[in-house]
């Protein structure tokens, strides 16, 4: 009787101590949550408990060295701000899809300074941070833009996990061979691909399909044992599924440092106006950067599938200039999306782009991503050697 006592008491005392450890995670309330840390911890709770709405980081690239700005920017384009510490959130009215009116239900997302990265973390599904955020504020704000990563990065980054971790799955990828992309294949070499694939044997999967058919990985789920699960997309999206999310976080800086090469190189380019008012000139300094094509050339014959890719990524092309036989084109391009103008000049196996007036970092950034994603995967970019010094009157 005393054991069946002692019994009863001891389970009491259990349900109690589970109730009182619900009851703390339930009220880790959100305006408490100051920094860094105490956000990521606060992310790996949420996602114990509500393993459905997972949380996606999206890495930004921006000129805006302090943060202020960068809340200016977000005002303009009628976000509500609200500030918890070292934590912006952010938040914009959703629209009814058979309206324009301003639903109730409000798109939420937080942005938080990292080291010298500025990150946005949202648990919204995909399409509403694309149609709410990206295509909203960074595909159309000038100085910022996300960080899209080179498919090569990707198979890099697979290549250090395969090395550095025994316990490494790849269990989904998507992947695909575009129209002008010439990476080696061993069957029908012009067939435009795209292909999902989902199993624990991803990696061996994925080494056949590039090896038989010259496809290229631009999504992939990653499975770390002991460390995290997560998701890669070329477009700059993570995806937190569970674990470590600090060991993403990791992973994330690793792709900056790669990508940054690039993002420095935009930045490097530039178009600037010298008036010198005693002797009425007008000096004007372009540096423009060098695409080296390394699957890829420019001719008559695929010249209109070219301009085509651009017209779907928001680029129109004008004022075009060809010479027939061995390409020569010079054309001007004017970015709809940031509503800014360069100039491009190709000989075949490579392209240069010139800036002109007020053309940002975005949109050079923005351009070499389409190259990148739809033109030649494994193209290489340099300050052009010869930079623009032009002298006019005023």
């Amino acid at each position: 009787m005393c054991n069946f006592i002692k019994s009863l008491l001891i389970n009491k005392l259990i349900i109690h101590l589970n109730i009182h450890k619900r009851h703390k995670i339930k009220s880790m309330n959100f305006d408490k949550i100051l920094d860094f840390d105490s956000f990521i911890t606060f992310i790996e709770f949420k996602t114990i408990q509500r393993k459905r709405k997972k949380w996606k980081v999206v890495c930004l690239t921006t000129d805006f060295e302090e943060f202020f700005k960068l809340e200016e920017k977000l005002s303009l384009y009628k976000f509500d701000l609200n500030r918890y510490g070292n934590i912006l959130e952010i938040s914009l009215s959703k629209k009814r899809e058979d309206n324009e009116k301003e639903d109730k239900e409000k798109f939420t997302g937080y942005i938080l300074q990292y080291n010298s990265l500025f990150l946005f973390f949202s648990n919204e599904n995909k399409d509403d941070i694309n149609s709410y955020f990206i295509n909203n504020f960074v595909g159309k704000a000038k100085n910022i833009y996300y960080m899209w990563i080179p498919k090569k990065i990707i198979e890099s980054l697979i290549e250090e996990f395969e090395e550095d971790y025994e316990k490494f799955l790849i269990t989904k990828f998507y992947c695909e061979r575009d129209l002008l992309d010439n990476t080696p294949a061993h069957f029908r070499k012009t067939i435009e691909r795209k292909l999902e694939y989902t199993g624990l044997d991803g990696l061996e999967t994925l080494k056949e399909l590039q090896y038989y058919y010259g496809v290229r990985p631009y999504i992939v789920d990653f499975k770390i044992t002991d460390e995290c699960s997560f998701r890669i997309n070329s477009d700059g999206f993570f995806r937190y599924d569970s674990g470590k999310f600090r060991f993403l976080i990791k992973i994330i800086e690793k792709i900056y440092r790669k990508v940054v090469t690039i993002i420095d190189l935009t930045r490097a380019s530039h178009y600037e106006e010298i008036q010198k008012k005693e002797i009425n000139v007008k000096t004007l300094d372009i540096q423009p950067i060098k695409i080296n094509f390394k699957t890829f050339e420019l001719d008559i014959g695929n010249f209109d599938d070219f301009t085509e890719i651009l017209q779907k990524r928001g680029f129109e092309v004008f004022d075009t200039s060809i010479e027939s036989g061995s390409i020569k084109l010079n054309t001007d391009i004017i970015d709809v999306h940031k509503k800014a103008i360069f100039n491009i000049s190709s000989g075949g196996r490579e392209l240069i782009i010139t800036p002109r007036f007020k053309t940002t970092f975005d949109t050079i950034f923005r351009f070499l991503e389409m190259i990148n994603e739809y033109i030649d995967s494994e193209s290489e970019y340099e300050l052009f050697k010869n930079p623009l010094l032009i002298i006019e009157n005023s």
